[in-house]
């Protein structure tokens, strides 16, 4: 306080005696990068069938496939949207206490005449099967979900995605 006092009455004494106070100094103000522009979230593309139950990216549902003796009965067929700038995506099935397969396609007519599709995840038992694909494209891929011995039973479906 004493000094900043002193410092006061100097420059006050400099300016009554005809002086000028003393030139500022050019501090160059803190160079701060500019923001880095954030990627808006990626929408997914395409359009799934109508026949199918949509689900999102990144959310695990509950949910079941029926008891049958025969092949279609004892599937079911879900579809999801993906953006066009994925570097990964990983379809997981789990909570199942039955042999469940999943299957997975770009193409729905595959999955609807047949239990197999582009990728597969059909390991003989109760294990959790999954699928995972690198760079995938954007647009609608549809899942079918089936019993092995068309006993009904309930799972967990994730489908995991990211960039």
């Amino acid at each position: 306080m004493g000094i900043a006092l002193a410092l006061s009455a100097a420059i006050l004494a400099v300016i009554a005696c005809g002086g000028t106070s003393p030139a500022p100094t050019n501090t160059p103000a803190p160079t701060v990068p500019p923001p880095t522009p954030t990627q808006p979230p990626s929408e997914p593309v395409g359009v799934c069938d109508s026949t199918d139950q949509e689900l999102e990216l990144n959310r695990a549902y509950q949910l079941s496939v029926p008891a049958s003796s025969s092949y279609p009965g004892s599937c079911h067929l879900y579809c999801v949207r993906a953006p066009d700038d994925g570097r990964t995506m990983i379809f997981s099935l789990a909570g199942f206490d039955v042999d469940l397969d999943i299957y997975v396609d770009r193409n729905l007519s595959v999955l609807a005449f047949e239990d197999h599709g582009q990728w597969e995840s059909n390991a003989y038992g109760n294990g959790d099967e999954y699928i995972s694909l690198s760079s995938p494209q954007g647009g609608p891929y549809y899942m079918q979900i089936c019993s092995y011995e068309g006993l009904a039973s309930p799972f967990t479906l994730q489908i995991d995605w990211s960039r």
